[in-house]
C-alpha cells in the first residue's frame, strides 16, 4: 500500500491497486509521500477485506473528493445504505470494491492495539468542524505522523486495522 499526496489540493491518496500506482506516477500533480506498508493481496486465515469508497466532490469547492477505507462490515453497510446503487454521485460514497487485505486490531480505536508481529494502522479525520469545507481522510502506520496531525486538529480515530510488520 503506497501513500501519494496531490499538493494544489492537500489531498492524501493511497493504494495497493498496481493500476492506481501506474496512472499516479505518470501525473506530474501527484507525489510519492514516502511512506508505504505491506498488505496482502489474497484473502488467507485470520485476514479481513478493506473496503475502499470514493466520496466525490465533497471539498475545495466541490473540486475534490475523499477515500475512505474500512474492513468493518458495519461500516461498509452503513455506507452503503447512502447509496444503494452504487452510482457515482456527488457527496455520496461510492463503493469501490476491495482494496487488500489486512487483520483486525486486537482493539479497535485511540487506545487500540495489534497483535504481536503487526503494525497499527492509524485513521485520521480532517472534518468539517475544523476544516469547513475540506473533508479528508488520512491513514498512517507510523504513530508520530498520527500525533502530529492530531496535534493540527484532525480527529484522530486511533488503530483502524493491522499490517504486518
Amino acid at each position: 500500500m503506497t501513500e501519494y499526496y496531490f499538493p494544489r489540493l492537500d489531498y492524501y491518496f493511497m493504494t495497493s491497486r498496481d493500476s492506481d500506482k501506474a496512472a499516479l506516477d505518470s501525473q506530474f500533480d501527484w507525489q510519492r509521500t514516502g511512506k508505504s506498508f505491506e498488505v496482502f493481496a489474497d484473502d488467507a486465515v485470520a485476514l479481513s477485506a478493506i473496503s475502499r469508497f470514493y466520496f466525490d466532490r465533497v471539498a475545495k469547492q466541490k473540486a475534490r473528493g475523499s477515500h475512505f477505507y474500512t474492513l468493518l462490515d458495519s461500516d461498509r453497510n452503513a455506507l452503503r445504505s447512502l447509496n444503494p446503487r452504487n452510482q457515482a454521485l456527488f457527496g455520496k460514497p461510492f463503493d469501490e470494491g476491495l482494496d487488500s487485505y489486512a487483520f483486525f486490531p486486537t482493539k479497535a480505536g485511540v487506545d487500540g492495539t495489534c497483535a504481536s508481529g503487526q503494525v497499527p494502522f492509524y485513521r485520521l479525520f480532517r472534518g468539517n468542524a475544523h476544516f469547513p469545507d475540506d473533508p479528508n481522510n488520512r491513514f498512517t502506520t507510523d504513530v508520530a505522523i498520527y500525533n502530529n496531525f492530531v496535534a493540527q486538529g484532525w480527529d484522530g480515530e486511533g488503530v483502524a486495522f493491522c499490517v504486518p510488520r
